[in-house]
């Protein structure tokens, strides 16, 4: 063989061996790319069931949870009732404007009530009272204890006391004769 064909067969070899080369790298990466995709769809599918037992686990304790309140209910229900009769109804005001014309009378204090207002403090649903109360020491400080151990949930914003300047029929009052200006709002729903 001439040298030209030894040439000729080796670059003819060469370039077999080259392109076999080349097809080998390429099989290789697309096998590395391959087992790299698989395990990239092992590890989100691996995530998504630790989110879903993680879910199960979480709507297994909620379960757990409202049963346990479930079976718990009928012990706090007198509670709910006790506050859902201490919250004022906003459009029914009238539970406890008696209750005020109530424990005055029973308290021989005259009582004046300002019409009830919607409370302006941001996040406070509650009606403002304003009231006007008077009569002897003694009996003014029955009606404020009755008002503050009453069912409705009462916040007293101020409270003045100052001496009667007339008695409630007119003319000059008794000494002991007092009147109470009263600022509260009552918790309403």
């Amino acid at each position: 063989m001439s040298s030209n064909t030894k040439k000729s067969v080796w670059r003819r070899m060469k370039n077999k061996g080259t392109i076999s080369a080349v097809l080998a790298s390429l099989v290789f990466l697309g096998l590395i790319f391959s087992a790299w995709m698989s395990l990239e769809k092992i590890m989100e599918n691996s995530r998504n069931i630790v989110s879903a037992k993680s879910a199960l686990a979480n709507s297994k304790i909620q379960t757990e949870e409202l049963e346990n309140f479930r079976s718990k209910y009928p012990n706090y229900l007198p509670n709910f009732e006790r506050i859902n009769r201490a919250i004022v109804d906003p459009k029914n005001p009238l539970v406890f404007i008696e209750f005020l014309e109530n424990s005055a009378s029973e308290n021989n204090v005259v009582l004046t009530i300002s019409p009830l207002l919607f409370s302006k403090e941001p996040g406070l649903k509650a009606l403002t009272a304003q009231i006007l109360a008077r009569g002897d020491f003694s009996d003014i400080l029955s009606f404020l204890e009755k008002i503050e151990n009453s069912r409705f949930l009462i916040s007293v914003n101020s409270l003045i006391f100052e001496y009667a300047k007339e008695s409630k029929f007119g003319g000059e009052s008794a000494a002991n004769t007092i009147q109470v200006n009263i600022s509260a709002n009552v918790l309403a729903r």
